[in-house]
């Protein structure tokens, strides 16, 4: 996702903010996630805004539409997997009509930035 974010902002004629959001259940692995952000920042030599989101009381749905409902462009890292249950066809629809445009890349969860 990085690169593609990166190669989107090759493009001189717009002006790009890359911000990389992650969202946590509890803040007790706050600065082990932030640290973990900047190292693949750092690894791919891009310069990015990185905000840790927890949680609380919202669900992953309604903390991405609030956080990313401005975007110009909003790209989504997902996992699939068969146990699934339908739940991406039903996440697409929310996220599709949400923001103006949309890129959900296939997440390779523990993958570096060289692999």
């Amino acid at each position: 996702m990085l690169i593609f974010a990166y190669l989107m902002s090759m493009n001189k004629i717009f002006k790009i903010k890359i911000r990389l959001l992650r969202i946590l259940d509890t803040s007790s692995n706050m600065k082990d996630a932030h640290d973990e952000m900047q190292v693949l920042l750092d690894e791919s030599r891009m310069k990015a805004e990185i905000k840790i989101i927890i949680t609380e009381d919202s669900s992953i749905n309604d903390i991405i539409i609030s956080n990313s409902s401005y975007s110009d462009m909003v790209m989504i890292g997902l996992s699939f997997n068969s146990d699934d249950n339908g739940d991406f066809l039903k996440n697409y629809a929310i996220y599709n009509n949400s923001f103006k445009n949309l890129a959900i890349i296939k997440s390779r969860e523990h993958a570096g930035i060289l692999d």
